[in-house]
């Protein structure tokens, strides 16, 4: 069992029971092997896109009260067939406002996705901080997990976490 100089992984084996038993294991070995490099994979995959979700949300200017930035956060999810799964999340109860937008200002900034909740007027809300009522026509998309799907799923990316993960 090696890896050979075109980065194969290589398994010898006879035609007799002792070295088929011990291909065998060697098999699984290799497989619990390539699962645990999958995990770190797709975990490191999520630690990349959590890291740059943050920054988005910087670079958009959504800090207000830093509520947003401080709740991205990332787990494991379901263990999938041959692999698994990490999900970068927020539960911040104002994002989905951030990254779809709202209002006529939302809507003349549509999400990247063509999805939206934009309401066609504007509306009163009244603002803790200020003490005081207000008026808004909403805010612009500012689709900071759009952006993060965009750059952990680009080729150069999975190339460079899977050389650092799988050799």
């Amino acid at each position: 069992m090696a890896w050979d100089k075109h980065n194969r992984y290589t398994i010898h084996v006879d035609l007799d029971k002792r070295s088929i038993e011990r291909a065998i294991g060697e098999i699984k070995a290799y497989e619990a092997d390539l699962y645990e490099k999958i995990d770190e994979f797709t975990r490191r995959l999520a630690e990349y896109g959590l890291e740059f979700a943050q920054h988005r949300i910087i670079d958009y200017g959504a800090v207000d009260t830093g509520e947003l930035y401080r709740s991205m956060n990332m787990k494991r999810g379901d263990v999938i067939p041959n692999g698994s799964q990490w999900i970068i999340f927020t539960d911040c109860p104002y994002a989905q406002y951030v990254e779809f937008g709202t209002g006529p200002v939302g809507a003349a900034s549509p999400h990247p996705s063509g999805y939206n909740v934009y309401h066609p007027t504007g509306w009163n809300y009244w603002n803790e901080r200020a003490s005081r009522w207000q008026h808004t026509n909403g805010m612009r998309s500012r689709p900071f997990m759009w952006d993060t799907r965009q750059y952990i799923t680009q080729d150069k990316i999975i190339r460079e976490v899977a050389k650092e993960v799988f050799g």
